[in-house]
């Protein structure tokens, strides 16, 4: 996984995306270097390849273990929205 803002990403899940939706979807925990303030982010996350992704609706934390919560959180809550949308 490739990060298109230059972060650095920790951990991600990633899925096909649904109709309407980018090819693959998901949301990962990255580092932003050179932050002293809210260092560790968890981001929503899509791309067309697969490989290159563009983040948004992120939770902005101060370590990784404060952002594990939102992470898993994003991970769950695609993934129920996923489940719903396909019924």
């Amino acid at each position: 996984m490739k990060l298109n803002n230059g972060r650095k990403p920790i951990m991600w899940t990633v899925w096909e995306g649904g109709e309407g939706e980018r090819p693959y979807v998901g949301a990962v925990l990255a580092h932003r270097k050179g932050y002293e303030h809210d260092p560790y982010v968890a981001w929503s996350c899509a791309s067309d390849d697969g490989i290159n992704f563009d983040c948004f609706w992120g939770h902005y934390c101060q370590t990784i273990a404060e952002c594990t919560e939102p992470y898993l959180k994003k991970v769950e809550g695609m993934k129920r929205y996923a489940l719903l949308k396909n019924r």
